[in-house]
């Protein structure tokens, strides 16, 4: 036996009892008697994959590949190397040559299928799975695979006889459950839904995400005891902790003396809604302290029980931490407890004045707010948003005037959608305090939702929502008033992307409220009287 065969059976024999680094020095040993040793560089990628280093395993694959172009296998596991690395693209490339080097490899139609989808090919994916089905029937994992690209494609019913077939090959599988828990989701079939992510998290009790999507379901559904504590599972069964602080989660109980810091932990919107609990806490002779985001920053000093607001990026000891959506289920709450005390944020004097100032002669009429994107920070935003020439029929409204009060990427789409039947305050818009100021002197909101829902509800003013078919939980279901927000009225689509609808009901709305507010003339009187 000559060295190098040695070396490589050693190699072997380490990798095979999971001795990774005594695996890597054969390999390294074998190379270096001969340099380009294909069968060292594909063990060697196999420990590299073992130990987290993706991108060296790609490596040596490459090299050994490129010296056997004809190996179906050396270019299915680079593409494993290439998607473990996050070069998705590359890695479809190598499966689709083990593909074309192999067509009847119902493995390699497998991976370049799961390779296709994540990268939003749905249609290539489908068509790759089948293909893998087709020469391995009843293939469990297949199936899971094609449903969930059949799930994404829209093609719900298709999608559920996927997984149902899988749930029948692998009775008990935690995957297909939780899956076809998404279909009963999507189809509006709640209490179905519920159960699957009941079963699915039962069946593998450290996977998180049946438990989310339990909590959202139940949530959605107003079932808040059970949905807050499912939705402590947003953290991935790890316990939440503030950046920079180990302190104990709070426990509702009073803080006598001590400091609670509260921190944001999602988008603008949720921040500004669930800041509501703060004037409830029990200090007795505490501090908290409230870690948000830079916009919201001016506005969250105004909030009656917060001592300080500190930046995301600031240290800020305390006793205790809690993330603000925790807050309600520390404090118990129900649909029918939420606390809906409105306003309870205000503008600071200086940016009333300012906003006063402005709006001074903006002229007669029912004066609406309106925001038309949710900011492409929001996966799905497309699905929320509309555009601003979907307000135009509003803006001919007798007695009204639009005002854009749009933010971010999307505000100099203004003039684009409406041109001059509106006023633009976009560029008087700065972060939220500036922005509220100008939301209290609106006598509508009309806006998608965004973080402009929550604002003007917590602010008291009369706001209306564009929901689109499949709206966020906290908007529940079929309801067209919102238990969060009193003064908040809801427009819901009635299918996906169905706008024109949403629009039709909101302008009658809105016409009668403005008939309410329109001055009546000498000649009606005079024929009332009569």
């Amino acid at each position: 036996m000559d060295d190098i065969t040695s070396a490589l059976e050693a190699a072997a024999g380490h990798f095979g009892a999971g001795r990774f680094a005594e695996a890597e020095a054969a390999c390294r040993a074998t190379l270096l008697l001969e340099p380009g040793n294909a069968s060292a560089l594909h063990l060697f990628a196999h420990v590299a994959l073992r130990t987290g280093r993706p991108r060296e395993a790609a490596g040596a694959l490459s090299e050994a590949a490129a010296q056997y172009p004809d190996s179906p296998e050396l270019q299915l596991n680079l593409g494993v190397a290439l998607k473990a690395a996050g070069d998705l693209e590359s890695a479809a490339t190598a499966y689709a040559r083990a593909v074309a080097l192999r067509p009847e490899w119902p493995e390699a139609h497998y991976n370049l299928a799961a390779a296709l989808h994540a990268q939003g090919h749905t249609g290539e994916a489908v068509a790759s799975y089948a293909k893998a089905l087709a020469l391995r029937p009843a293939w469990p994992e297949a199936l899971n695979g094609l449903g969930v690209a059949l799930l994404d494609a829209g093609e719900t019913e298709k999608a559920a006889e996927a997984f149902e077939e899988a749930t029948a090959l692998r009775p008990g599988w935690f995957l297909p459950l939780y899956n076809l828990g998404k279909v009963a989701y999507v189809q509006g079939r709640m209490r179905a839904a519920a159960d699957l992510f009941r079963e699915a998290a039962a069946a593998e009790p450290g996977f998180y995400q049946p438990h989310l999507d339990l909590a959202v379901t139940l949530l959605r559904l107003g079932e808040f005891e059970e949905g807050w504590r499912e939705y402590e599972w947003r953290w991935g069964g790890r316990a939440p902790e503030a950046a920079g602080l180990s302190a104990p989660l709070w426990d509702g109980s009073p803080l006598a003396g001590r400091t609670l810091l509260l921190w944001a932990e999602q988008g603008l919107g949720d921040t500004i809604q669930f800041s509501r609990y703060v004037p409830l806490i029990r200090k007795d002779g505490g501090r908290i302290l409230l870690r948000t985001q830079r916009q919201l920053a001016r506005l969250l000093e105004n909030l009656p029980g917060v001592d300080a607001v500190v930046g995301e990026d600031e240290e800020a000891p305390a006793d205790f931490q809690l993330p603000l959506l925790s807050l309600a289920r520390v404090f118990g709450t129900t649909a029918e407890t939420i606390p809906d005390t409105v306003p309870y944020l205000s503008a600071p004097t200086r940016d009333q004045e300012a906003a006063a100032e402005l709006l001074a002669g903006a002229g007669a009429g029912l004066r609406v707010g309106i925001v038309w994107a949710s900011g492409t920070g929001y996966l799905g935003h497309e699905a929320r948003d509309c555009r601003p020439a979907d307000f135009a029929s509003l803006a001919r409204v007798p007695g009204v005037r639009l005002f854009g009060l749009q933010f971010g990427a999307a505000r100099g789409e203004l003039s684009e959608g409406l041109g001059p039947e509106a006023v633009d305050l976009s560029g008087a818009v700065g972060d939220f305090a500036t922005t509220a100021a100008f939301v209290e002197r609106m006598d509508l909101i009309i806006t998608v939702d965004t973080a402009m829902a929550h604002l003007a509800g917590a602010l008291g003013r009369p706001v209306w929502v564009l929901l689109n078919g499949r709206a966020d939980w906290r908007w529940m279901e079929s309801r067209e008033d919102s238990p969060w927000y009193p003064t908040m009225r809801l427009f819901r689509q009635s299918s996906p992307g169905g706008w024109a609808g949403v629009f039709g009901r909101v302008e009658s709305a809105l016409d009668a409220l403005a008939r309410q507010a329109r001055p009546v003339s000498s000649s009606s009187s005079s024929a009332t009287s009569r």
